[in-house]
C-alpha cells in the first residue's frame, strides 16, 4: 500500500467510528434501574391463554409501532399510540410514551407486555427473552406511578411531564380503566 492510501484508510477508519460514537451518544436507553420496582397484582377480564398468533400479533404491533417511532417520534396502530419524547441536550430523563386509545381492546396485562416487549425488541434491540422482563417491570413502575405522581414528577424533561395527563399517568390495576386512561411511561436515560 502507497503512503497516501494508508494515510487515507487510517482517516477513513476515524472518521467512520467518530460518527458511529456521535450516533450512537444521542440514542437514548431505556433507564432500568427506574423501573426496577416490585411486582403488582392485576386485575383481567380473563385468564384464558392467548394463542400462540395473538402473542405474535401483540409483539408485531410494538414492533411495527417502534419503526414508525424511530422515523417520525410517533405513531398509531391498533388501539395503542406511541410517542418519543427524548432530547439529550433538556435536563431531566426522556421518555417513550404508549398511549392506549379508547377504543383498544385489551383485557389481560400480557397483552399489554407483550406490546411494550415487541416495542423494546425493536427500538432498542433487546433479546426477545430481556424485552419480556423489561416489559413487566416497566408495568409494574407505572401501576405504581399511577398512585404516585411523586414517582415521575421533577424526574422528567418539561417534553415528558408536558404530554402527560395526570389522570392518565400509568395504568391502572383493573382492565375496566385501561382503554382512554392510560399513559405507559418508558423511561429514557441518556446513552
Amino acid at each position: 500500500m502507497t503512503l497516501k492510501l494508508r494515510y487515507f484508510a487510517a482517516f477513513l477508519a476515524i472518521t467512520l467510528f467518530a460518527t458511529a460514537t456521535a450516533l450512537q451518544a444521542e440514542d437514548p436507553a431505556v433507564s432500568e434501574d427506574t423501573v426496577r420496582v416490585p411486582a403488582v397484582n392485576f386485575e383481567n377480564r380473563t385468564n384464558r391463554r392467548a394463542t400462540p398468533a395473538a402473542r405474535e400479533y401483540e409483539r408485531n404491533t410494538g414492533r411495527m409501532g417502534a419503526d414508525e417511532v424511530l422515523k417520525d417520534g410517533e405513531f398509531s396502530l391498533r388501539g395503542v399510540t406511541f410517542t418519543r419524547l427524548f432530547d439529550a441536550s433538556k435536563e431531566g430523563m426522556g421518555a417513550d410514551v404508549m398511549t392506549i386509545d379508547p377504543n383498544a381492546d385489551f383485557g389481560h396485562i400480557n397483552a399489554i407486555i407483550r406490546v411494550l416487549q415487541g416495542y423494546l425488541q425493536k427500538a432498542f434491540e433487546y433479546k426477545e427473552e430481556d424485552a419480556a422482563v423489561v416489559a413487566r417491570y416497566i408495568v409494574y413502575y407505572n401501576a405504581r406511578l399511577r398512585a404516585d405522581a411523586s414517582l415521575y414528577k421533577g424526574k422528567y424533561s418539561d417534553d415528558v411531564i408536558g404530554k402527560i395527563v395526570p389522570e392518565k399517568a400509568g395504568i391502572d390495576r383493573s382492565f375496566k380503566n385501561w382503554a382512554g386512561n392510560t399513559q405507559i411511561i418508558i423511561p429514557l436515560k441518556k446513552n
